[in-house]
C-alpha cells in the first residue's frame, strides 16, 4: 500500500512538472511566432505604402485610371490591408481605396503627418489581451512618398494572422499533450526502476532486521547511490547500538548521581536542622536571660549584707561576676543571632569592627588566636545595613579561627587582622580580612563562594558561610573577592562597599 502510494505520488509529480514545464514552453514558442507574424503584416504595410507610390509616380493623381490600379488591390487583397489613403502637398486626396469606416479620418491623419514630418510611423490599434499575450484589432502604416509630394497611410487586420497563431497554439496542445503521456510513462518506469524498486528491496530487508548480523544488504552493483545508503543505514544502526551502550553508562552513571543528590539532600537537611538548632539555641539563651538577671540581683543583695572581710562575701562577689559573664556572653549571642531588617544607612566600620574584637576574650573558638585591627581609614561611614555587615565580618572571621584551628601550631603566632582603607581618590570603602592560616589552593579559588562548598570533613561545616557573605555583601552593593595575601598572610577576602555621602540641602 505504501509503494503504490509512493508510485501514484511519484506519477503525479511528474505530470505536474511536465505540464508546467511544456507548457511554459509551448506559450513562449507560440508568443515568439504570435510576435513575429504580426510584425510581418506590419512590414506589409510598408510594402503597400511603396507600391502606392510607384503607382502615383507613374501619372498624376487625378488621371490614374481604374486598370492601373488593379495590381494595387490585388495586393491589399493579399496582405490583408482594409484601407489605403493617400494625401497630396495641398491636403486634398489623391485617391482611397478600401473601406476605412470610423477610421478614414484617422487614416488621412496620419498621411498627412507622415507628409508633413518626412518620417514612416507604425501603430497598432485597439489592442486585446489573450492566453499568447496582446493582440490588436488593426494595425496602420504611414509613410511619405518618394518625392516627398505625397502622404500615404494602410490600415491592415492581422486576424487571418491570429488565426494562424490560434491553429499552431492548437497543434502545440495536441502533440504536446501526447508527448506529455509518453513521457509522464517512461518517466514512472524509469524512477520504479532506480528508486521504488530499490525501496521495496530495502523494507523487506529492514522488516526481517535482527539484532545480530548486517542490517541491510548491499542493493544491485550498478546502482552505487543505493550501495552508499546501505552502508549508511548500517552504520546508523552501529551507532544506535554504541548509543544503547552509552544509554546504559548513562542511566548507571544517573543511578550514582541520584544517590549523590539524595546524600546532598540528606546534607542541606542537616544544614536546617542545625540552622533550627541554632534559632532554638537563641530562644534559649533568651529564657536563660531573665533568670540570670534575677539571680545576678539576689546575689548583689547578698554581697551587700555580708561583711566585706569575710570570705563569703568574696565568693558571692566571684559568683555574682561569673553570672555577669554568662549574661554578658547571652546577650552578645542574642545580638548576633537576632534578625534585623534591612536599613541601608549610614554605618561606622570601625564600630563594628571593635565589637568583634571585643567578643574574643568571651568566645571559646578564639583561645589561642589573636584579633588584629589596622583601622588606616580617616572616615569610616558607610551606606550599609550595620546588622548585615556585622555578619558578613563574623562570618570571615568564624571562618578564619576554623582555618587556623584546623592546623598545628608548632608555637607560632596565630592572628586574625582587620584592615580599613578609603581611597582619597574616590571608590568604594575597603576592608580585609586576613590571617595566617593555611591559606586556600589555587584550584578551590575559583569555588569558594559556591553554595555547599566547604573543604571541611563531613560534620563540621555547610558550605553556606562564604555563600552567604557573597550574597550579603551583594545585596549591599558591594563586592568580595579572594585577593593575593601579603608576605605575612596566607589568606586574604578584600570587601568594597559603598561610602556614606550626605544628600546635599538648599
Amino acid at each position: 500500500m505504501g509503494m503504490q502510494t509512493l508510485r501514484v505520488n511519484l506519477a503525479f509529480s511528474l505530470l505536474t512538472y511536465l505540464t508546467l514545464a511544456m507548457g511554459l514552453i509551448g506559450l513562449v514558442a507560440v508568443m515568439a511566432f504570435q510576435r513575429i507574424a504580426v510584425g510581418q503584416v506590419a512590414q506589409h504595410g510598408r510594402f503597400l505604402t511603396t507600391a502606392a507610390d510607384a503607382v502615383m509616380m507613374q501619372k498624376h493623381a487625378d488621371t490614374v485610371s481604374l486598370p492601373a490600379l488593379s495590381p494595387l488591390r490585388e495586393l491589399m487583397d493579399r496582405t490583408g490591408a482594409v484601407a489605403l489613403v493617400v494625401e497630396d502637398a495641398d491636403r486634398n486626396a489623391s485617391f482611397s481605396l478600401g473601406r476605412a469606416g470610423g477610421m478614414a479620418d484617422e487614416l488621412k491623419q496620419a498621411a498627412r503627418a507622415a507628409l508633413g514630418n518626412q518620417t514612416e510611423s507604425c501603430a497598432f490599434l485597439q489592442p486585446v489581451w489573450t492566453v499568447t499575450g496582446r493582440r490588436y484589432t488593426a494595425i496602420r502604416v504611414a509613410a511619405p512618398g518618394v518625392n516627398g509630394t505625397l502622404g500615404i497611410s494602410v490600415l491592415l487586420s492581422p486576424a487571418d494572422t491570429y488565426r494562424r497563431v490560434d491553429a499552431f497554439l492548437h497543434l502545440l496542445c495536441v502533440y504536446g499533450g501526447i508527448n506529455l503521456i509518453l513521457l509522464t510513462c517512461v518517466g514512472l518506469f524509469r524512477f520504479s526502476n532506480l528508486v521504488i524498486h530499490p525501496v521495496q528491496r530495502l523494507v523487506r530487508e529492514a522488516d526481517a532486521f535482527r539484532d545480530d548480523g548486517v542490517f541491510f544488504g548491499y542493493a544491485d552493483a550498478g546502482i552505487n547511490d543505493f550501495k552508499k545508503l546501505s552502508r549508511s543505514l548500517n552504520g546508523m544502526m552501529e551507532r544506535i547500538r554504541l548509543d544503547r551502550d552509552r544509554l546504559s553508562e548513562t542511566v548507571r552513571s544517573l543511578e550514582t548521581a541520584n544517590q549523590d543528590l539524595k546524600a546532598a539532600q540528606a546534607e542541606i537537611v542537616r544544614a536546617e536542622k542545625l540552622a533550627t538548632v541554632g534559632r532554638l539555641a537563641s530562644g534559649v539563651a533568651h529564657e536563660i536571660g531573665n533568670p540570670l538577671g534575677i539571680v545576678t540581683g539576689y546575689l548583689e543583695m547578698l554581697a551587700a549584707e555580708l561583711p566585706v572581710s569575710e570570705e563569703s562575701h568574696d565568693m558571692v562577689t566571684r559568683a555574682a561576676a561569673e553570672v555577669t559573664r554568662i549574661d554578658t556572653i547571652i546577650r552578645q549571642l542574642l545580638d548576633f543571632s537576632r534578625p534585623s531588617p534591612r536599613t541601608d544607612g549610614m554605618c561606622h566600620v570601625h564600630d563594628l569592627i571593635a565589637d568583634i574584637a571585643g567578643m574574643q576574650p568571651l568566645q571559646p573558638m578564639m583561645e589561642g588566636l589573636s584579633i588584629e585591627t589596622c583601622l588606616n581609614a580617616a572616615d569610616d561611614r558607610v551606606r550599609a545595613d550595620p546588622g548585615q555587615l556585622r555578619q558578613v565580618l563574623m562570618n570571615l572571621v568564624i571562618n578564619a579561627a576554623d582555618a587556623l584551628h584546623s592546623v598545628d601550631a608548632d608555637g607560632t603566632r596565630r592572628w586574625i587582622r582587620l584592615e580599613t582603607d578609603r581611597p582619597e581618590s574616590g571608590g568604594p570603602f575597603q576592608i580585609r580580612v586576613l590571617d595566617n592560616g593555611p591559606g586556600v589552593s589555587a584550584a578551590h579559588a575559583g569555588d569558594v563562594f559556591d553554595p555547599f562548598f566547604t573543604t571541611k570533613p563531613p560534620g563540621h561545616g555547610t558550605g553556606l558561610g562564604l555563600w552567604v557573605v557573597y550574597t550579603l555583601i551583594t545585596d549591599m552593593g558591594g563586592t568580595i573577592a579572594l585577593e593575593t595575601p601579603p608576605e605575612d598572610a596566607s589568606t586574604c577576602f578584600v570587601i568594597t562597599v559603598p561610602v556614606y555621602k550626605e544628600s546635599a540641602t538648599y
